[in-house]
């Protein structure tokens, strides 16, 4: 019966009104029927609409019956799963609140099925199934874009129309339909001539996702408000740590005895301890709100991890615990990265080992492994023989306020920070974190980090030919490292775990005469080696310059005055890096005494961070102090009197700017937080009151640097320092060092200007100095030497970086890529004229988040983009002259 299905209904209904008419005789003959029947059977067959197995001239009754059945049944049938088809059809239009749209193009007649009215509360006297009745109820704002929709798709830009408007409805408000569709059948004249498609009612999930958005910026809002309440914490808090460590310090300058000394250290040490929970918390608080950015300066990984392990070193050794590190030779000598944070990684992790570790030894070991020709992966391994870790608590002790054993927070201290902390900088750092550890058997935390190679440095290699070393210590972990230290540069060497040994070792070696040509001899090595075996020797040699103490950190005093009487040829203060212990063998072999100023440089007793300043200004200042803390006067004052500088002092901005137009300052200290006037508004009124004088001098008038002195610790707080046009900034409390330092830069700037002799190479907030931040030469070299353009252009500068900012901040709360985008392709123009690579770099990323709509990647880049931008503007404001 497969033929059937080529008979269409409309001809069954045609047989039936052929065979069987109303008209006809009822009286009539069956076979006048029946040749009827037959010969439009056979009409069918001959067009093509019919097919049949058999031959109809000689079909019989029967077989005509048996086709008459299967047509009609067949027609049943069809009816039967058209109506199932419409039935599922509706209760799933019905389940999403939807129907069906059919658009006549040729005529413009839109025709909508009955759910329409139904969904929008209308019966079919009120409003009928054309859509031109309905469309004044359309809201008018959305006309333009469903017409624009609609065209873009009618003109084959989009595969399919789609778009959401607002209708009315007859119980009122406006109800959200989302309507979909697609042309099709094409005229004679190649238009298209209908279009079909479903709409939706999407009221609920409209209403939903403006919920979602609400709520969305109200946890941005809740955000805001935490990061405004950390600011405000950290400047109440800081602000008397501040007094009490600035005045500790300055009573342990003073005369004191055995006891006042300790009372005052120990104040002093709980003062730095508290002041390091609350950097983890702040530190937390900023990753978790995306605001912590990475910079990117050159550095020596030898020098960053040594100074790193120095400052932490005296607590091992006071607990009778080895502190070393090994860096691989295949480690470039100058790489670029962020040292603040890999510095915080490094002393969080050292300092957990040590915390956790009472005997054997805390090792640091970094390995490279290189990416391409300027990416490199550092991978670090810190190891300890502490008391371990679970292995079912590994994955908590990442955990932000987390421990492995709640009873260590009772007995080792901590915030359960500092490995959350480190996590998430090592994983911003392009890196991963992981654990290896068994209670009993100590514990190794391997990161990796990305970083890139930075300038090529000439290394020499050491050629100390075929000689040999012999390595004595009591810790194996330590002999092993310091032996591969010695592999590496080519000596034999041999490993002794006792004075016993390394008696035999050495009466071996003179009856073979093979002599070791150094004996590095671990200073605690109990009887008969260390000292004891030192004694013995210089009985029989007048001078053991060729034996080398390795001494543990809080020994060293004691150990140097032996060192001394012995006559030992050098002496290696523990933790110690290649590079020193290279140059304790030169030493030996020169035959001169140890240089106390090279191997004596670190003090155990002073973390990098409180270390004497390299240098200070031998010039007598006048400086304008602003801190409306009385507290905090008097510390500032103190430190800075007592090093020689004259020193006035006002409680606020307004008082500054009495003091500013009375006299002339050197240097002008500004708090920020004050009352009556703060020190943005009070740095920007002096920078106006310079740009006037600048002019009546004829250009002549030198801005006075401005450091911010704040207790606020958030990246923003720096960012609005520099942009209000201060020079540097300073965290509270402050220490002698650091304060020290930043007036060392910018008065090295400030003679630099005035082309004096003491013009140091050191930048002021720039690490890399204004060329690595801007190059001005080449923009004058492209204005042809024109000054007064080029101050015009910087001016142009000035007068859009406020406005900027703000801008950059709304967009950014609001989402408003469109605007993030246009603005920073217009800063990214504005930095191109001062050839400043970094902030040019900073604003393609901005753009390219922007253009994306990738939110992430706007929140992470736009604090990096305000930071360059203060730098540059640092730059620009010290060419800056007066129009």
């Amino acid at each position: 019966m497969a033929g059937l299905a080529r008979l269409s209904y409309l001809d069954v209904a045609k047989l039936i009104a052929h065979v069987i008419r109303s008209d006809a005789d009822p009286d009539a003959p069956d076979a006048e029927i029946g040749r009827a029947l037959r010969a439009f059977l056979a009409a069918s067959v001959a067009d093509g609409r019919l097919g049949v197995p058999f031959d109809l001239s000689r079909a019989s009754s029967a077989d005509i019956l048996g086709l008459l059945e299967g047509l009609l049944s067949g027609r049943e049938r069809a009816e039967r799963n058209v109506r199932d088809t419409r039935e599922r059809l509706d209760l799933a239009m019905q389940n999403t609140e939807g129907g069906l749209w059919d658009w006549d193009l040729a005529h413009g007649e839109i025709v909508m099925d009955d759910y329409w009215r139904q969904m929008l509360g209308y019966d079919a006297s009120e409003r009928t199934s054309d859509f031109s009745s309905w469309l004044p109820l359309v809201h008018p704002d959305d006309l333009a874009l469903t017409r624009h929709q609609l065209g873009t798709h009618l003109r084959g830009e989009l595969d399919y129309f789609e778009t959401q408007f607002r209708i009315t409805s007859k119980a009122g408000g406006w109800r959200w339909i989302l309507v979909r569709g697609r042309a099709s059948n094409r005229g004679s004249d190649g238009r298209w001539a209908r279009m079909v498609g479903t709409y939706r009612d999407v009221t609920h999930s409209k209403c939903a996702e403006l919920e979602l958005l609400h709520a969305k910026e109200q946890a941005e809002a809740a955000n805001r408000a935490k990061s405004d309440f950390l600011a405000n914490m950290s400047h109440e808090i800081r602000t008397p740590m501040n007094g009490i460590i600035g005045m500790t310090e300055l009573a342990l300058d003073t005369r004191l005895d055995e006891e006042q000394r300790e009372y005052l250290q120990t104040v002093k040490s709980s003062a730095d301890s508290l002041l390091r929970i609350i950097n983890d918390v702040l530190d937390f608080s900023k990753i978790e709100a995306g605001h912590l950015s990475l910079e990117k300066v050159e550095f020596s990984l030898v020098s960053l991890l040594g100074d790193t392990m120095k400052s932490l070193a005296l607590r091992a050794y006071q607990k009778g615990v080895e502190c070393f590190y090994y860096v691989s030779p295949d480690v470039p000598p100058v790489l670029v990265g962020d040292t603040t944070r890999l510095r915080q990684v490094l002393t969080n992790l050292v300092g957990n080992a040590i915390k956790f570790t009472e005997k054997g030894e805390v090792e640091v070991s970094v390995h490279c492994r290189g990416l391409s020709a300027s990416d490199l992966v550092l991978e670090f391994a810190v190891r300890d023989s502490g008391i371990g870790i679970p292995e079912d608590k590994h994955a908590f002790v990442f955990g932000a306020f987390s421990q492995a054993d709640e009873s260590t927070t009772r007995k080792y201290g901590g915030t359960g920070l500092g490995l959350a902390i480190c996590r998430r900088i090592v994983e911003l750092m392009g890196g991963a974190i992981t654990l290896e550890s068994r209670p009993g058997e100590g514990s190794t935390f391997n990161f990796t980090v990305h970083v890139e190679t930075g300038r090529s440095q000439l290394v020499s290699t050491p050629a100390f030919g075929a000689r040999r070393a012999l390595v004595a210590g009591r810790n194996a972990a330590l002999r092993r490292c310091v032996s591969l230290q010695l592999r590496s540069i080519g000596l034999d060497v041999r490993e002794a775990p006792s004075g016993v040994v390394v008696e035999e070792m050495l009466a071996a070696a003179q009856k073979a005469n093979s002599p070791f040509d150094w004996v590095l001899m671990d200073a605690a090595m109990p009887a008969p080696g260390g000292y004891a075996l030192a004694e013995r020797l210089i009985k029989e040699w007048p001078r053991l310059d060729r034996l080398i103490m390795m001494l543990d950190a809080n020994t060293q005093r004691g150990d140097t005055i032996k060192c001394e009487r012995l006559k030992v040829g050098a002496r290696l203060i523990k933790p110690f890096s290649q590079s020193d212990l290279v140059d304790a063998l030169g030493l030996t072999l020169q035959g001169g005494p140890a240089e106390e100023d090279k191997f004596l440089a670190f003090e155990a007793e002073q973390t990098f961070a409180c270390a004497p300043p390299l240098s200070r200004s031998n010039r007598r200042l006048n400086i304008l102090l602003v801190e409306d803390n009385p507290v905090n006067q008097t510390v500032a004052v103190k430190m800075l009197e007592k090093v020689g500088h004259v020193m006035t002092v006002a409680a606020n901005g307004q008082e500054a700017l009495d003091c500013f137009d009375r006299g002339r300052f050197d240097l002008i200290l500004m708090d920020v937080q004050m009352p009556v006037m703060g020190g943005l508004d009070a740095t920007q009124a002096i920078r106006a009151r310079e740009a006037r004088r600048s002019w009546a001098a004829g250009g002549q008038w030198q801005p006075t640097p401005i450091v911010a002195m704040t207790a606020h610790a958030m990246q923003g707080d720096r960012d609005r320092c520099l942009m209000a046009g201060m020079d540097d900034y300073i965290a509270k409390p402050i220490k002698p060092a650091e304060l020290h330092g930043v007036i060392d830069r910018v008065m090295g700037d400030a003679r630099a200007q005035d082309g004096g002799k003491g013009a140091q190479d050191g930048a002021c907030i720039d690490l890399g100095g204004d060329g690595a931040v801007a190059d001005l030469g080449a923009t004058r070299e492209l204005l042809d030497g024109d000054e007064a353009a080029l101050q015009q252009l910087i001016g142009l500068f000035f007068s859009d970086l406020e406005r900027n900012r703000k801008t950059l901040e709304i967009a950014q709360r609001s989402n408003d890529f469109v605007t993030i985008r246009n603005l920073a392709h217009s800063i990214k123009g504005s930095a191109g004229v001062f050839n400043a690579a970094a902030t040019l770099a900073a604003a393609q990323l901005v753009e390219t988040a922007g253009k994306d709509g990738d939110a992430a990647a706007v929140r992470r880049e736009i604090p990096v983009l305000l930071t360059e931008l203060g730098n540059l503007a640092g730059v620009l404001r010290r060419a800056r002259r007066a129009p």
